[in-house]
């Protein structure tokens, strides 16, 4: 990867973690080890506070676009399985150039958050399974004590609708 898209890739994750901030106050901060160094092991690449479970992976990256998305071609998918084997209740926040951020929840979350908060995703995809949001309308649709308020295991019980 060049060092372009290196430094791409930390102004989006340092992005990111400041929208976190702004939502859900501190503890959202860029993980010292993420970009996907061979040196590291960060399995995200934005630290948060213990209340916040879903790990958060960052991509801005122009080799996707929503054709690929609707239909799990291209790199998108690779970065979701990349993802959930790392962190099965992750989110994936990634945008390109000229477009919204947008955030992809699995399933078994974004039930429960669509359920509890009257909120509708962009796409609803099969493979992989999630929905994909706009960063900003979820987070101005759910606030940050929802999630300090749900029990331990809730995402793993639920069943998508």
């Amino acid at each position: 990867m060049a060092k372009r898209s290196f430094t791409k890739g930390w102004a989006f994750e340092r992005k990111v973690a400041k929208i976190f901030r702004a939502w859900g106050g501190e503890g959202f901060e860029r993980s010292a080890g993420s970009g996907n160094s061979p040196r590291t092991s960060a399995i995200a690449d934005l630290n948060r506070p213990t209340w916040f479970r879903f790990a958060i992976e960052c991509k801005d990256s122009e080799s996707w676009n929503w054709s690929q998305v609707v239909r799990g071609m291209g790199e998108w998918p690779q970065w979701w399985a990349k993802l959930q084997d790392q962190a099965p209740e992750g989110w994936l926040v990634f945008t390109r150039n000229r477009e919204p951020i947008y955030v992809a929840v699995p399933w078994m979350a974004s039930a429960e958050i669509r359920h509890d908060h009257a909120i509708t995703p962009l796409a609803a995809l099969m493979a992989p399974e999630c929905d994909v949001f706009l960063l900003e309308t979820l987070l101005a649709a759910v606030d940050p004590e929802w999630f300090k308020t749900q029990p331990e295991g809730r995402w793993h019980d639920c069943i998508p609708f």
